[in-house]
């Protein structure tokens, strides 16, 4: 990825190449028993180890950790540094990174002397992490579309899970769809770019809509004429197909019903594709 400031990826270069992932739990998952680690690849240990199924246990340890290892500006930074540059390297880990992510900014202090300003101050050194990206997003994708993806993929998680004051956070909704409308718009977009922007918007895609409604019907008119007038593959034009019809099943699909519909549209679809490019 592109430098995004002085030291951005030499935190995450050093604890992977001198950490490997152990087993999580090793600390106690009561509050204020968390052993705060030393050094960042003391914290790298335990973050590497943390995965969506043992995240209900584990989660609560590692975002005491962060917390508590996070007690300079420089020590916040590295922490930061630690969960957003791990997450976007690996559009995969968005939703973990999201919830890692969440953990730490709405952790409680029980009992504890942690000062509720840290979370704070890693909320917003987080944000400004994104803001970094999303202010160079055009030569991230220049360099690589997944690792922008990556940075997309993760800013739809953060506005799904982040609120502040009961609301999610107005300035990534708007960056959200700022990026999708960008993209979309683009004569060199790619099938992977639009399954990305569709996958998330199933994701985020109501309240999206609900506090942004001008620009969010913006993304699917751009939608529609992306399947009508550009040749597209039949696995675009089913993700794009899918992602009307939930809109208009107003975001809620309780029996997957489209889900086990396009499942199976999709694997054809795919076949075609590749049938196509042998014939």
């Amino acid at each position: 990825m592109a430098n995004r400031g002085r030291g951005r990826g030499k935190v995450l270069n050093t604890v992977m190449s001198s950490q490997k992932p152990s087993k999580a739990g090793q600390s106690s998952g009561k509050q204020g028993t968390a052993k705060i680690p030393k050094d960042i690849e003391g914290l790298g240990t335990y973050f590497f180890s943390l995965n969506e199924s043992n995240f209900k246990q584990y989660g609560s340890v590692f975002a005491e950790m962060a917390i508590g290892y996070s007690s300079t500006k420089e020590k916040l930074e590295e922490a930061v540094d630690l969960v957003y540059d791990t997450t976007v390297s690996d559009r995969d880990s968005a939703n973990l990174g999201a919830m890692i992510s969440e953990a730490i900014i709405n952790y409680e202090a029980m009992g504890t002397s942690t000062s509720p300003s840290i979370t704070v101050d890693f909320r917003k050194c987080l944000l400004a992490h994104f803001q970094t990206d999303f202010q160079q997003k055009d030569v991230l994708r220049g360099q690589s579309v997944e690792a922008w993806l990556g940075v997309f993929a993760f800013l739809c998680h953060i506005y799904k899970r982040i609120q502040i004051n009961a609301q999610p956070i107005a300035v990534i909704g708007r960056a959200i769809l700022s990026s999708a409308e960008n993209t979309l718009q683009n004569v060199d977009v790619v099938d992977d770019e639009i399954d990305c922007i569709c996958t998330h918007l199933k994701l985020c895609g109501n309240l999206l809509e609900s506090n942004h409604p001008q620009p969010f019907e913006s993304i699917f008119t751009n939608l529609r004429r992306l399947i009508i007038k550009r040749q597209t593959s039949c696995m675009v034009r089913c993700v794009v197909l899918e992602l009307i019809e939930l809109r208009y099943m107003s975001w809620s699909d309780p029996k997957k019903v489209l889900d086990k519909f396009y499942v199976d549209a999709l694997a054809d679809a795919v076949a075609e594709d590749e049938l196509g490019n042998t014939n």
